[in-house]
């Protein structure tokens, strides 16, 4: 989003929506088939020109936690592997947190 970029944050919930109405995103069983072939996780997706480690999100499905909290799934490159979890959408989102999606 560009609400994302240059410091900024939006937070989780209106990025969802934002993402949801412009479509295209990546489903989490994308996420499963990688955690399964770690080989096919994208150099470019593990770390950012810092260094740091890069979080990518999967948002074409949305989770309910128990108490009733939405969340999606991420998934990054450490030590050699691919780690899957989630994120609350409550929180906010800046832009080391980037969305899997179709490539237009």
């Amino acid at each position: 989003s560009e609400k994302q970029k240059g410091g900024k944050v939006i937070g989780g919930h209106d990025l969802r929506k934002e993402l949801e109405a412009r479509g295209g995103n990546v489903s989490a069983k994308v996420l499963d088939h990688l955690v399964d072939y770690p080989q096919m996780w994208p150099e470019s997706w593990k770390k950012d020109a810092q260094g740091n480690t890069i979080y990518v999100f999967f948002w074409d499905d949305i989770f309910r936690f128990s108490d009733g909290s939405l969340c999606v799934r991420y998934g990054c490159w450490v030590a050699g592997k691919v780690v899957s979890d989630d994120r609350w959408l409550g929180r906010d989102w800046y832009r080391g947190r980037p969305s899997a999606s179709l490539a237009s």
